[in-house]
């Protein structure tokens, strides 16, 4: 008889934590590009949380990319 044994996730708390998120990144955007924009355009796939815009460390200027974080995890790896 063979036994079957449940295969366990063998990584570091960091990529637990990575495989759970609700999160997507999205680069490539116009430098003015708003967070209401966003919000409108990904708000069409589900419920967003929360968007974060990527800003410039000196100049505290967008720079062209954001992430957009849903309320349930609704998409896979691309």
């Amino acid at each position: 008889m063979v036994k079957y044994r449940d295969q366990h996730f063998k990584a570091n708390m960091e990529e637990k934590l990575l495989k759970q998120r609700n999160t997507l990144y999205v680069g490539n955007l116009f430098i003015y590009t708003t967070e209401e924009q966003v919000h409108k355009l990904f708000s069409k796939s589900g419920d967003v949380t929360r968007i974060i815009i990527g800003l410039d460390k000196t100049k505290k200027t967008a720079c062209g990319f954001c992430f957009v974080e849903y309320h349930l995890k609704m998409f896979n790896s691309c």
